[in-house]
């Protein structure tokens, strides 16, 4: 009897990644990448699933892609909207459980982008259930999650920065 021959069916001929792994032994990982893409005092989000769910744009990166890479795809792929990455604003990481019950780890790495062109009205239907323009205020209210309110007031802090470039006010930071 060969070593095939004694693996559980299930096993058979399973290959790459978790290949021989027990189903459900530990949580997913999945490593995504998102923008908060932003038009003079306005931010885009979406809705998912419903218009009372609205969140960043994000998504999963893909083989061969950068994070910066695939933040660029999303955000063009859920909000019709194209963007130009000014910088990376921060990492977010959170965990949750599927509809089966498997835990699931969840890494995000966010960047400011400003609008290049584009509509939200051109959203991917297939991908969210609507796209829009909210002033940033409006936009903190809104967002589901605590950690996605939280990207956008780093994001908000750094697009003021960008907007009043006080002369000699990173030196003074530095202290």
């Amino acid at each position: 009897m060969s070593a095939s021959d004694r693996q559980p069916a299930a096993r058979r001929g399973r290959s790459g990644r978790g290949a021989g792994r027990r189903r459900g032994r530990g949580p997913k990982r999945f490593h995504s990448a998102g923008g908060v893409l932003f038009q003079e005092d306005k931010v885009v989000l979406i809705a998912i699933g419903s218009a009372e769910r609205w969140q960043l744009p994000k998504g999963r990166i893909e083989r061969g892609e950068s994070p910066a890479q695939a933040a660029q795809r999303e955000v063009r792929e859920e909000t019709g909207v194209e963007g130009e990455i000014l910088e990376p604003l921060t990492t977010i990481q959170f965990s949750y459980q599927q509809r089966s019950g498997r835990p699931v780890h969840k890494t995000v790495d966010y960047f400011l982008m400003r609008y290049v062109s584009g509509s939200a009205s051109d959203y991917d239907p297939g991908e969210v259930f609507e796209a829009g323009w909210f002033p940033w205020p409006r936009a903190e209210e809104i967002l589901t999650f605590a950690n996605e309110r939280s990207v956008l007031k780093i994001a908000h802090r750094r697009w003021r920065e960008r907007q009043d470039p006080t002369p000699g006010r990173a030196g003074a930071e530095e202290g």
